[in-house]
């Protein structure tokens, strides 16, 4: 959580690596016995809190996979995305900035408890408006992630609704759902366990990283019930998805708050 830019300690004329007595070396604050205290406790704090978070945060997706479950019983009709989107998109692929410079652009680690959340951390692509109208997202989008170093993240899935100008990086794929899916229950499909399984399966792993391209993710089949039963469903997830957005919220919010603990002590 300190940063002691171990980075300048590297050394290797291959690979970087460390040299133990380097950082054995290394110096390291060493505030008063009394102050190491109350940080321990003031984390311990936020631990606690961390930990509730993450308990409710799996009890309110349990819910909801017990809920899409049934919509995965054999008897219901089910339908391939592409069939039920009138357009999938890559992402931008070009250079991003930190200082403002163009339109927000959305990455995977801005896909929070199923949803795409400006975090006051993003990024930026400098495009021209041309350009930016092509790839605009607009409230109903659906964001998968395509690719990742890891497997447990290939898949995860977020609904864009908000408001303002918005776009997103090329390893994530765009769904623009079409008039026979509700995107909020497209969205719960592909974040399901059932749909994960199935298309981590599909992926190939290259370079390091897991991919799984449009034309697999085009081709998978979600359950397709009626619009009615469709929003019946949507109004029995509605405030399990609350909780756990609020418990993820926590959850990405935990190690900023522990890092200032332990710069707040050593000044």
């Amino acid at each position: 959580m300190l940063e002691l830019n171990l980075e300048n300690e590297a050394k290797a004329l291959g690979v970087p690596g460390l040299n133990r007595n380097d950082v054995y070396r290394k110096l390291i604050p060493l505030p008063p016995l009394e102050v190491q205290q109350r940080i321990v406790k003031d984390i311990e704090a936020v631990e606690a809190d961390e930990a509730k978070a993450r308990e409710t945060a799996t009890a309110a997706q349990q819910a909801i996979e017990e809920i899409v479950a049934r919509c995965y019983a054999p008897n219901t009709p089910r339908r391939t995305i592409e069939s039920l989107s009138t357009m999938v998109q890559y992402g931008l692929s070009k250079a991003m900035n930190e200082d403002g410079i163009g339109y927000k652009i959305f990455r995977m680690n801005e896909i929070v408890a199923g949803r795409m959340l400006d975090n006051g951390t993003m990024k930026y692509i400098d495009i021209d408006a041309e350009e930016f109208a092509a790839y605009r997202l607009s409230k109903g989008d659906v964001l998968f992630n395509r690719t990742n170093g890891s497997i447990d993240q290939v898949g995860k899935t977020g609904l864009f609704d908000l408001e303002g100008d918005y776009c997103c990086a090329s390893y994530l794929v765009r769904i623009v759902p079409g008039p026979d899916i509700k995107p909020r229950l497209l969205a719960a499909f592909m974040n399901s366990s059932f749909f994960l399984d199935e298309i981590r399966k599909q992926a190939v792993r290259s370079a390091g990283q897991n991919n799984i391209n449009a034309t697999k993710m085009k081709n998978m089949e979600v359950p397709a019930p009626s619009l009615a039963e469709q929003q019946e469903i949507l109004e029995e997830i509605t405030g399990h998805e609350a909780e756990r957005a609020a418990a993820e919220v926590e959850l990405a919010a935990a190690p900023t708050k522990k890092r200032q603990i332990l710069l707040d002590g050593i000044k």
